[in-house]
């Protein structure tokens, strides 16, 4: 017996293409051909110069038994006088195909394609302790730029030397920043939305080179979103996405001179998403619903000018997050067809999709695209580990001191949100909290709601899952019930109570006819009625009916503006977000009880004791304070744990839930990843 089949015997590791053909009693070009086509499970050594290939012989048994493979047609047998014909006629048709190449007449309908080499390397070029690097590369490989979401500011990193610059400042104070920002051909602009304090997004543009001045590029109330995608080849005009006041979408082009919009194709309540534009201007790529209901999306390609529209990917599965290569000859995608997510490739042609889609990368579940470098090669970021950590201690509340050291709690559901705080049922036997990992599909939505009995350890995960969630899980005083709002797997925003006995979500009784909804609830310590967050302050709305029976009205309305335990008292920010008020719900009294003195500080609210006695608020800096809601001196609570972002208090007053965060991300670059197109002769 050879040493290959030993190795196969023993159910060990296959090291090579050899073996894996072997195990699979195919050739070696068939097996590489479903490696690419149909996501068969391959792993790679990474070396200095090149790679190996391995597989798990469980993994291959696991693929082998869920693979469908078309039926295979029986060969035709042709008898040998018609065998002599056909090959005649065979050799005719090439020959006279051969001159008719030759002479420029005679063209292929589409390039020929061979597999990439197995030489795909991925090599790390920056790591910093910034969160979300997601936004756009320079087509020089120079600049990644960013929102700094810890600030609000558009920052640069210049990957020669790991420098992070600010481009551009944000104004948290008025509640302004900068989001999305894509960088011109000639690396000297940079496009961005800016949220402005009127709550619209205004289209931006500022000058890469430093201490540069920003000027708006187009704004308009009837367009309160809009979003750059890309710039066309020549930098004279800007692919964007946008939203009407009346909620329709809309892919537009807007002049980088002028600003002029104009619009190429409307949408209704589904929006397109992952729009790139191909280098000669001609086409858009962008994913789009495959159905009015259900997360599943397909690639189409749009002409500029809206003349006409053809599908290019389409499959059962989940397709997004579509890309041009510089050359224009392929649109890369990331598809979950083979089970986990992964990178693929089509090849187009004259705005047609040519041949079936080939594998790229098969594990690419957290990748963000920034874009590609000078020598066509993929720049992308991935988060740096998991940094978000759920604790629970015990605390003493009067001294402010941890009584317990933090016991992580694990789930088995991954990592914790970083933007919501975990929420404690009235009984304080379960912890409510949303995990979730970034996804360039969001297939039935990245983020979800987990029950955990804290007794047991045991965990519920609710059926519905969120594309985007607006608030953390609130409970039901009876509770039974999780209030969530954000926009579901299925596009539609919404409200929804989650049942912690079977899972299952319903829509918040009434909600859907109220105007506006209701975004960032709060339930009313009746269980009758929901507060929801307004431009000016908060309403209680009785449900089903929707009627308003009480209204506060502040300076800043926001995420955090936590009501006291025993319903009496809503705190909030000031306008400059440096101090910490409280009104009553039952209208008239308002009272300052805390403020921040000097520099550029500003706090966050974060919770009330279970007593209503404290308010528990965090600064810019981490640091977690306490103060009485009748006013006095701030205790710093001075907790011995890093990275601090939020923390609850258990009813029984004795038990605390914190969320510490250590940002951290990776830019890496994929170099050698295409297929190798064979040039004609």
């Amino acid at each position: 017996m050879t040493e290959t089949n030993r190795n196969i015997a023993s159910g060990a590791t296959l090291e090579s293409w050899k073996e894996i053909a072997v195990y699979l009693q195919r050739d070696v070009s068939t097996v590489r051909r479903w490696e690419k086509e149909e996501g068969l499970p391959v792993h790679r050594h990474k070396h200095s110069k090149g790679s190996s290939v391995y597989a798990i012989p469980s993994e291959l048994d696991d693929w082998r038994a869920a693979r469908q493979p078309e039926p295979e047609t029986a060969p035709v047998r042709l008898r040998p006088r018609r065998l002599a014909v056909a090959a005649g006629v065979v050799v005719a048709l090439l020959g006279s195909g051969w001159v008719l190449w030759r002479k420029g007449v005679l063209r292929l309908p589409y390039p020929l394609v061979e597999a990439a080499e197995s030489g795909m390397v991925a090599r790390r070029i920056w790591a910093g302790k910034t969160n979300d690097v997601s936004s756009g590369a320079s087509t020089d490989g120079r600049l990644v730029v960013f929102t700094d979401w810890s600030t609000g500011d558009l920052d640069a990193i210049e990957l020669a030397t790991g420098r992070q610059r600010r481009l551009l400042k944000g104004e948290w104070s008025k509640g302004d920043f900068a989001q999305g920002p894509v960088i011109s051909p000639d690396g000297k602009l940079v496009a961005y939305s800016w949220w402005t304090s009127n709550r619209i997004y205004q289209l931006r543009l500022v000058p890469t080179a430093e201490d540069s001045q920003p000027r708006t590029l187009y704004g308009n109330p009837e367009v309160p979103v809009i979003f750059a995608a890309g710039w066309s080849g020549d930098g004279k005009q800007l692919l964007v996405k946008c939203w009407r006041r009346d909620g329709s979408a809309q892919i537009a082009m807007v002049a980088a001179a002028s600003g002029a919009l104009r619009v190429v194709k409307s949408f209704g309540r589904r929006a397109p998403g992952g729009l790139s534009l191909s280098p000669d201007g001609r086409y858009i790529a962008y994913d789009f619903p495959q159905a009015e209901e259900g997360p599943e999306r397909d690639i189409l390609l749009l002409a500029t000018d809206g003349s006409r529209e053809v599908p290019l990917v389409r499959h059962p599965g989940h397709d997004a997050g579509s890309m041009w290569t510089p050359d224009g000859s392929r649109v890369l995608f990331f598809s979950d067809r083979s089970g986990a997510l992964a990178l693929w490739s089509v090849s187009v042609v004259e705005g047609r999709a040519q041949g079936a889609p080939a594998l790229i990368k098969a594990d690419a579940g957290q990748m963000s695209p920034l874009g590609f470098g000078p020598k066509g090669d993929l720049l992308y970021a991935v988060p740096s580990g998991a940094n978000d950590v759920l604790m629970v201690a015990e605390m003493d509340l009067e001294t402010g001191r941890l009584r317990s050291e933090p016991v992580p709690v694990v789930s088995r559901y991954g990592g914790p949100s970083p933007n919501h705080r975990p929420g404690w049922s009235p009984d304080g036997d379960y912890l409510a909290y949303v995990v979730g990992k970034p996804s360039v599909l969001s297939r039935d939505g990245p983020n979800r709601v987990v029950v955990r009995d804290m007794k047991t350890g045991q965990e519920r995960e609710m059926h519905q899952r969120f594309r985007g969630i607006g608030t953390a899980p609130k409970w039901r005083p009876d509770g039974k019930t999780v209030l969530v709002s954000g926009l579901p797997a299925d596009g539609a925003a919404g409200t929804l109570q989650l049942d912690v006995g079977d899972g299952s979500a319903s829509p918040l009784p009434g909600s859907q006819s109220w105007d506006g909804g209701c975004p960032y609830p709060q339930w009313s310590t009746t269980s009758d009625a929901v507060w929801c967050l307004q431009n000016d302050g908060i309403v209680r709305r009785k449900l089903d009916s929707g009627e308003e029976t009480a209204r506060v009205r502040f300076e800043h309305a926001g995420a955090n503006n936590p009501l006291s335990p025993d319903g009496r008292w809503v705190a909030f920010r000031g306008k400059d977000l440096r101090t910490l008020n409280l009104a009553s719900v039952e209208g008239g009294e308002r009272r300052e009880v805390f403020r921040l003195d000097g520099g550029n500080d500003h706090l966050t609210p974060l919770c009330w004791t279970p007593d209503s006695r404290y308010l528990l608020f965090r600064n810019e800096k981490g640091q977690m304070w306490r103060i009485q809601a009748s006013g006095g001196a701030a205790r710093n609570l001075a907790i011995p744990l890093k990275g601090l972002k939020h923390l609850t208090v258990n009813p029984d007053g004795k038990r605390v839930a914190m969320l510490a965060q250590k940002p951290g991300s990776e830019i890496w670059v994929l170099e050698n990843f295409l297929p190798k197109t064979v040039a004609a002769r």
